[in-house]
């Protein structure tokens, strides 16, 4: 069994290896580690031994002769609900609904669905397409996705927005069977674990910055310096990788700029500039 999980998943479709995985990239996160993902470790090991290998090793060989993502379904990788709660920019609306289990879920997507279908019914903004990919029932589901893919020429998300432009009819037909065309399944992997990077990168940075907006604005200038150093000493190990802070004195002066207005006008600022005179009346309406 262990064998065939690997021919078809690869190490990351083994039991409870995605749930170590944000376990530990949840540790190392929260102790500072310069690694954001030990799944990127790993593969960048692998292929230093043995160039190429990386790919079918992580996720299996039948994914590489196959044209669609096999190893999503036979991966037993993720078991352990809400492992990945406390990692940087996770969604926790997500992760909490895993941990409540199949009928928090199932509830949660009945709600939506019924909401979407009266906007169908009496909008523009959704159509019968949205209806069907937003649904709880997973046939309704698929066929959302294939009318989608057909109508489109290529595979996008329930945004409609592309994410492999070519859908023919195997594409079509591969969704309809409950499998994501292998394309698509590859975009949503990069996507996946490069956000891991970005979010640890903006959570750091808004560590620092934050210290040193606080430090900045209660006069202390020493600790604003050490929090300077703690960058540049960050920066020394991760240096040309996505986890490097760029810029920090400038763009943190910035935001101290933004730290010093007042709240409402913070807000002001930050709203779109056709809310913004609405947005004043209402203040003046409620005596604000």
């Amino acid at each position: 069994m262990g064998a065939s999980l690997i021919l078809l998943s690869g190490l990351s479709g083994l039991p409870f290896a995605e749930d170590l995985e944000d376990i530990i990239d949840t540790i190392l996160q929260k102790l500072g580690f310069r690694t954001a993902s030990v799944r990127v470790e790993l593969a960048n090991m692998i292929d230093t031994v043995a160039p190429g290998v990386s790919p079918a090793v992580m996720r299996g060989l039948a994914g590489a002769y196959i044209g669609f993502d096999i190893g999503s379904r036979t991966s037993l990788g993720n078991i352990l609900p809400g492992t990945g709660i406390a990692l940087a920019g996770s969604n926790t609306g997500r992760e909490a609904a895993e941990i409540g289990g199949p009928v928090l879920s199932l509830l949660t997507g009945v709600l939506n669905s019924g909401a979407l279908a009266f906007k169908a019914a009496t909008t523009e903004q959704v159509t019968l397409e949205d209806w069907l990919r937003d649904n709880p029932l997973t046939a309704a589901r698929l066929l959302g996705d294939s009318l989608a893919y057909a109508q489109s020429g290529s595979v996008v998300d329930r945004r409609g927005y592309v994410v492999e432009p070519d859908a023919g009819a195997g594409a079509i037909i591969t969704r309809l069977l409950g499998f994501y065309p292998s394309g698509a399944a590859d975009q949503y992997n990069i996507i996946k674990f490069s956000k891991r990077i970005t979010d640890y990168q903006k959570e750091v940075t808004a560590g620092f910055r934050q210290g040193w907006i606080k430090a900045k604005i209660e006069n202390d200038p020493e600790r604003a310096r050490a929090i300077e150093e703690a960058v540049r000493e960050w920066n020394s190990a991760a240096k040309g990788t996505g986890l490097e802070v760029k810029n920090f004195v400038q763009n943190s002066n910035k935001a101290l700029r933004e730290a010093r207005r007042p709240a409402k006008e913070r807000l002001l600022r930050s709203a779109p500039k056709a809310a913004r005179e609405d947005l004043e009346s209402v203040a003046d309406l409620l005596g604000y």
